[in-house]
């Protein structure tokens, strides 16, 4: 099935809110600088919808718009409690969901896509199709779900391939896409598992476009993927700051809460205070609180040394 009979057969779109800025439902990156990511933060279904951080979404509908939104609560979130929702209920319908890259992508960019997936037990094959496309939608590089659960690849916008890729039903997934415009290879990453792919572009326009697809009685969902670490983080909000202290602080000695165990040893002790020191203030604005030293001095390392040995005596 080509690209075209796809997104000519259908697809409604119903992608819902959740509110963890730092992730995104999809993040594209061209060159490594993001030029699309959304992570369905508000429940707009117009233009700017989720709303898109950068770029837009752009709904192709016959008739009257198909598009609504949902909660999407089931089946679990892999971040936060709502996410996208992607399911076929209209027959004989062109609709799609594109992701307009505000950019046209010539030959030697590089292009990443980004994104989680859920996808239920019985899904049919093609159930979820998306990928980068050109205006004209000839030039598909995309990806595709088979009802046994291979990863299937289309083969210059004619035939879809088996990647040699799996993926597992009824459980979140990371994958992405990873391609040089006009390369004969592109690296294709599911659940971890990586392969790559070769002589699967057909050529033509430009890239302006990633887009998500359905086929007849096929429902999948979308979220956020994880935000990359940030080291010295003890408390998850991407930035290394006096609250990430304090984490540390409290938990020292800890084998059970390990959130301040920077350096993967099963214990909270002096070597993931040299982590936090190393990293303080990377990530966000870490800005630090009033309880906390602004930056980690000469004095501050001696208070923080009296507060392990302190900790230290009180274990004996």
């Amino acid at each position: 099935m080509s690209l075209r009979a796809l997104l000519r057969s259908g697809a409604l779109l119903a992608l819902a809110a959740w509110g963890l800025p730092p992730a995104y439902g999809i993040e594209i990156t061209v060159d490594g600088v993001a030029v699309f990511k959304d992570n369905y933060e508000d429940g707009d279904a117009g233009a700017a919808f989720g709303p898109a951080q950068l770029g837009n979404w752009e709904f192709t509908f016959i008739g009257s718009s198909r598009v609504s939104v949902t909660d999407a609560a089931i089946p679990g979130a892999f971040e936060g409690t709502n996410y996208g929702h992607l399911v076929r209920q209209i027959g004989n319908q062109q609709s799609a969901a594109y992701a307009r890259l505000g950019t046209d992508l010539a030959d030697g960019a590089h292009v990443k896509a980004t994104w989680m997936l859920y996808v239920p037990a019985g899904h049919p094959d093609y159930g979820f199709n998306g990928g980068f496309a050109d205006n004209t939608e000839n030039r598909g590089v995309a990806l595709a779900t088979s009802a046994s659960g291979n990863v299937l690849l289309l083969n210059k916008g004619i035939s879809w391939d088996d990647t040699g890729l799996d993926f597992s039903f009824d459980t979140w997934q990371k994958w992405e896409q990873d391609w040089v415009v006009g390369s004969n290879s592109m690296t294709i990453t599911v659940g971890g598992n990586t392969a790559t792919v070769n002589d699967f572009d057909s050529g033509g326009g430009a890239i302006t476009q990633f887009y998500f697809s359905t086929v007849p009685g096929s429902s999948y969902f979308v979220d956020a993927a994880q935000a990359a670490a940030v080291p010295g983080d003890y408390n998850a909000d991407l930035k290394v700051d006096g609250v990430d202290f304090l984490l540390w602080q409290r938990s020292f000695g800890s084998t059970v809460n390990l959130a301040a165990d920077g350096n993967d040893n099963g214990i909270v002790d002096a070597g993931d205070l040299g982590v936090w020191k190393e990293h303080f203030g990377t990530g966000g604005s870490a800005a630090p609180t009033a309880a906390a030293i602004p930056e980690p001095s000469g004095v501050f390392l001696a208070v923080a040394g009296i507060v392990i040995s302190s900790l230290r005596r009180q274990r004996r």
